[in-house]
């Protein structure tokens, strides 16, 4: 099939199947829908779209409050967790807006318009809430009930898709920069308070505060922070752009996953503020899982930080596409890096990823960083590395691993200058003068364009690496494993147009 208009970077079939408990208990939750507004309408009951009523603050338990379009303000969820029940906030799409066939106990279509209610975004400046005094806040979900495929929904430049396919849109935009975030869960630190557990946000555009962070001083915007910490939160098909200080700060959590978003921009660094894509400085326990996403035009630090004593340990970060589209981007210390004395870091993998035309401002400073604890083994292997730049003087941008048990093989590094100091006996290592071996890197398109020796020789492993990021299986119909997020296909061509027939 053609890819001249829609990004090659789709769902991977093995997580749908690894996430089916959270997108499974979202609809099996659904009881009483609610039709629900900026402004209330009618007699304001919620039965229908003649009668609107406005988000409450107090939403019920085994709900479900279908958005028209509009802006809501900031939002601050007011229920507190009861078992496992579910509180649902979904954008209402022309395909979904609260039939019985659509999952709902009763009927709240009278009255519904597309054109004014499902036609765009469901708006809202900051989502969060406090938990120091409104209990721990778990089992949300925030739904934009989008339908796109690819890594992100509407509106990401990656994705051929109306912005509605993002159907809620969280936004700096009326809130200031030095607060927790744009969405915050567990926003005020309280040690009694037990992590919020069971969220789920989908097809959802964040946009951070980007580059007015950097004239806070000791700016605090995260854009996605979770204080208290998350345990088994889903995090799939959203948007994230023009982030703050981090893009994301989960200090304490187990069960996380990042599945198929679009993360694009930070701020550039200042004295003032110096962030990171994600930043750790608490207790990551074991299944943080990141997959399949694409990871653009981050600076700072690291893509992956632990600092000030953070733990992390059991780690699998796959699929994913890391790259730089603005030559004034660049990654200081390293890929993944632990940072401070008593931060620590254990058995992470990093597999099949793909990183294009990164930068890094430090020679030698493009891998693993460790300056605290680190036990353990990082695992590196599969992954393609094409044209990475050592902004400093250009000679050595990929250095050696600093952590004391490091597994790193099979890997591809196509343009990438100077000694590489993780290279092992089956690595590729073309310093200079290869071609591309993308089909339109510069145009989301990072679908490996034929097969190469320069991509060819990954290393056969088991599940979850044994599909790649467009759900194919590994290794391809020619019994080769492709080294970084994407297994070469070949492309079926197009069925034959204009041809006329016979009418017997």
């Amino acid at each position: 099939m053609p890819v001249t208009n829609q990004s090659t970077f789709h769902r991977s079939l093995r997580p749908i199947v690894a996430f089916a408990f959270f997108t499974i208990t979202a609809a099996s939750a659904f009881g009483t829908c609610h039709a629900t507004g900026p402004n209330a309408s009618g007699n304001a009951s919620g039965s229908n779209w003649n009668n609107v009523m406005k988000l409450p603050a107090a939403p019920v338990r085994g709900d479900v409050y279908y958005l028209a379009d509009g802006s809501y303000g900031t939002y601050s969820p007011t229920t507190a967790t009861s078992g496992t029940t579910r509180i649902t906030i979904k954008k209402a799409q022309s395909y979904d807006y609260g039939r019985v066939s659509d999952g709902c106990t009763n009927d709240i279509s009278a009255g519904w318009n597309v054109a004014t209610m499902g036609s765009s975004q469901a708006v809202f400046s900051g989502v969060g809430g406090t938990v120091s005094t409104t209990g721990n806040q778990g089992y949300y979900t925030f739904d934009g009930n989008g339908k796109t495929t690819t890594a992100g929904c509407g509106v990401s430049p990656a994705v051929n898709a109306a912005a509605s396919d993002c159907g809620i849109k969280m936004s700096a935009s009326g809130t200031s920069a030095s607060t927790y975030g744009v969405l915050w869960i567990n926003s005020t630190y309280d040690s009694g308070v037990s992590r919020a557990t069971g969220w789920s946000v989908r097809y959802v555009e964040i946009a951070g505060a980007g580059d007015a962070e950097i004239n806070v001083s000791n700016g605090n915007e995260h854009t996605l922070y979770c204080r208290n910490g998350c345990n088994n939160f889903l995090f799939e098909h959203n948007y994230v752009h023009d982030c703050g200080t981090d893009c994301i700060d989960t200090p304490y959590g187990s069960g996380v996953t990042f599945n198929l978003n679009h993360f694009r921009r930070n701020p550039i660094p200042t004295a003032a503020n110096h962030g990171q894509f994600w930043l750790a400085d608490g207790d990551q326990n074991d299944d943080y899982v990141w997959s399949n996403n694409l990871i653009q035009d981050m600076v700072g630090t690291a893509y992956w930080a632990v600092l000030n004593g953070g733990q992390a340990s059991n780690w699998e970060i796959y699929n994913n596409v890391i790259f730089q589209t603005d030559p004034t981007r660049h990654i200081d210390t390293g890929t993944f890096v632990v940072i401070n004395s008593g931060s620590n870091a254990q058995n992470i993998n990093i597999i099949g990823n793909t990183w294009v035309n990164d930068h890094s401002t430090y020679s030698g400073h493009f891998t693993f960083a460790c300056e605290g604890i680190c036990t353990g083994t990082i695992t590196f292997e599969n992954n393609l590395l094409y044209q990475i730049v050592d902004d400093q003087d250009g000679t050595n941008p990929v250095g050696s691993s600093q952590f004391p048990s490091t597994i790193a093989n099979h890997n591809s590094y196509i343009n990438v200058p100077g000694t590489i100091g993780l290279l092992g006996a089956s690595d590729v290592d073309v310093a200079s003068g290869a071609s591309s071996p993308f089909a339109n890197w510069s145009s989301y398109h990072f679908q490996i364009a034929g097969e190469s020796k320069n991509v060819n020789g990954g290393l056969v492993l088991s599940s979850p690496y044994d599909f790649d990021a467009l759900g194919s299986s590994r290794p391809g119909s020619d019994g080769d494993w492709d080294r970084g997020a994407f297994e070469y296909s070949p492309q079926i061509p197009s069925p034959p147009t204009g041809l006329t027939g016979v009418v017997q």
